[in-house]
């Protein structure tokens, strides 16, 4: 797994990224309270399909508040 934080001008997210390296790239979202580890369960699956799994991090925007969901799908529309 690769921690990692990307910026842009409007924002920075915390990232945890794994899979294989050429993987098709996945964005796994998941809402307050829960945090990256919700995704534990499925990674292997996802990743022996081949896919690269990318976990932002809501509380790294919220400080450990309640950050609603649509606006990290809103903020993950930034990146692109």
């Amino acid at each position: 797994m690769q921690l990692v934080t990307v910026e842009t001008a409007k924002l920075a997210i915390g990232c945890e990224i794994s899979g294989p390296e050429s993987g098709y790239p996945s964005i796994l979202l998941h809402g307050w309270p829960d945090d990256a580890r919700t995704w534990d369960g499925v990674l292997p699956v996802l990743h022996s399909a081949g896919l690269k799994t990318i976990v932002p991090s809501a509380e790294s925007q919220s400080g450990r508040q309640a950050y609603p969901l649509g606006n990290l799908a809103a903020n993950m529309w930034i990146w692109r």
